[in-house]
């Protein structure tokens, strides 16, 4: 039986520049105060049978409220999950399970947001089936049926097939294919957002206005890969993949039909940039790691991936959010991590990554950026653990991606924090 749970809170300020919904049509320049608070319960209870065969039940508690841009969210979600592994015959592990989640959601409109309806009831249920069968001493087939009934887009349905072929024990061939679906999210189905103003000819103003689309489909991607495992020595192992993803129904911003109201007032236009499902994209690349026990106390495991994404032809020419995609993917990423026993108790992890830079699809480019980690823990007997964490030791802070819909960057700042961990 395990319980764990987790609480937090955190208050900081922004000045933000925005529509005001109510006052329409000048921009406003706003000291946000933005307030956050929650916590979650975890229980889970593991059983084993008389038969060798085991089971699991998970329950799960969150709750999460936020206040920023004017609005207030608030979201509670209890899931419960159950799982069950067994043998069949010598040839069959088999593992399945079901699971249903519930969220109940509670959004008051902010400055220039708001989520349609205000207070909606979502509720998940899913079921998965994972049946590994060895067909040779040395190849093995994994098939995973799931599927998933969601309260925007019904009955989903994701596959996924495995075949790992071991010609020596120190070699292994794998390929899988997979069918994964992203179900539209509230904000894809009931936003609301007064984007900005543009005066008319005429006189007169035009406000773009985000809107969500409540008959959205889910988006889709059949992903491909492959890949080979070799433990080169006894000190040197090497992981080498390449994958293959084709993604459809790629939710994107297209232009609606201009309506002209006097609500809230005074007159204008409004032209809706909707969500559709208009974007196709291909991915393709590559990820090499590999580790090395450099003694018995330090290991190195450096590691490198690239990225290319496309928009596929066909995909709709005068909208954003998959053009987004693109260039908010870095194309390259370097990462060496070092594990180091200073003593029986005293350990030494640290890590040096590079990410290269975004072109963020007309907002300004955000740049490379290398980053240092480092964490150093002492053991106190087998249940206690104290340690201190350094994060983006670098420099003060970097820019990492922009946001939505402001013309802004995520800062990732310098941090430094202590730990203390107790396992019972």
């Amino acid at each position: 039986m395990t319980v764990q749970g987790d609480l937090f809170k955190t208050n900081e300020g922004d000045t933000v520049t925005t529509l005001l919904s109510n006052a329409l049509p000048e921009e406003h320049t706003l000291t946000d105060r933005i307030e956050a608070v929650g916590g979650n319960i975890l229980g889970r209870w593991n059983r084993t049978l008389s038969n060798g065969s085991d089971f699991s039940v998970q329950a799960y508690y969150d709750r999460y409220d936020r206040s920023y841009i004017g609005a207030n969210v608030n979201t509670a979600t209890t899931a419960i999950d159950f799982e069950h592994h067994l043998t069949l015959g010598s040839r069959q592990d088999v593992v399945w399970g079901a699971g249903y989640r519930f969220t109940d959601d509670r959004f008051t409109q902010g400055y220039a947001a708001s989520l349609l309806p205000l207070h909606p009831t979502d509720s998940l249920f899913s079921t998965f089936v994972q049946d590994e069968i060895r067909l040779t001493n040395s190849l093995w087939l994994t098939t995973g049926p799931k599927s998933e009934h969601n309260a925007y887009t019904g009955f989903e349905y994701e596959p996924s097939a495995q075949l790992v072929w071991t010609p020596t024990n120190r070699q292994t061939f794998w390929a899988s294919a997979a069918r994964a679906v992203r179900q539209p999210a509230r904000q894809d189905t009931g936003l609301r957002l007064d984007y900005l103003t543009e005066p008319l000819p005429n006189g007169g103003f035009a406000l773009l206005q985000v809107t969500g689309n409540p008959n959205l489909k889910a988006e889709q991607v059949r992903d491909f890969e492959a890949g080979y495992r070799a433990q080169l020595t006894p000190r040197l192992s090497l992981d080498a993949t390449g994958f293959l993803s084709l993604y459809r129904d790629l939710v994107e911003q297209a232009p609606g039909t201009p309506v002209f109201t006097t609500t809230p007032g005074p007159p204008h236009v409004v032209i809706p940039l909707v969500f559709v499902n208009a974007g196709r994209l291909r991915s393709f690349g590559t990820e090499l790691f590999v580790n090395w026990n450099v003694s018995k106390r330090w290991k190195l495991s450096p590691g490198f991936s690239l990225i290319r994404m496309n928009l596929a032809p066909g995909a709709s020419g005068n909208v954003l959010q998959s053009v987004a995609v693109v260039d908010n993917t870095p194309e390259h990423q370097v990462q060496v991590r070092s594990s180091l026993d200073l003593t029986r108790r005293l350990e030494w992890d640290a890590s040096l990554g590079y990410v290269s830079a975004l072109r963020d699809s007309g907002f300004g480019p955000t740049p490379g950026y290398a980053r240092v980690d480092t964490r150093l823990g002492w053991k106190f007997g087998e249940f206690m653990e104290i340690s201190i964490v350094g994060q983006n030791l670098l420099t003060p802070r970097h820019a990492e991606f922009p946001d939505s819909y402001p013309v802004l960057h995520t800062q990732v700042e310098r941090s430094i924090f202590g730990k203390v961990t107790w396992r019972f």
